[in-house]
């Protein structure tokens, strides 16, 4: 199982996740899976096509959401149990707002 999975930073379309690899794992990782959906959702999860990297960037996200975002290593043996966290998008700034 992948460890220290989070969010290091957002932005109002996309989240920026890191994880580290297992400390024991059942062979060669030979990359990494990763899925998320909207965190109140009873919808699917959507998958990300496997990395290799340990960190990842989710984008085209709805803004001020909340997303549960999961990672799991995959071996030649096959696929580990995922890790899941929750983070969100943010709330997009008005610029030049003008109130009278």
């Amino acid at each position: 199982v992948v460890s220290n999975l989070m969010s290091n930073g957002s932005d109002v379309d996309k989240i920026n996740i890191t994880w580290n690899e297992p400390s024991v794992s059942n062979g060669i990782i030979i990359m990494y899976d990763i899925r998320y959906r909207e965190t109140d959702s009873n919808d699917s999860f959507i998958y990300v096509n496997g990395t290799t990297n340990t960190e990842h960037t989710i984008d085209g996200l709805t803004s001020f959401t909340n997303y549960t975002i999961g990672v799991r290593a995959h071996t030649i043996a096959g696929p580990g149990d995922w890790i899941d966290i929750k983070a969100s998008t943010l709330l997009p700034v008005i610029k030049d707002l003008v109130v009278e």
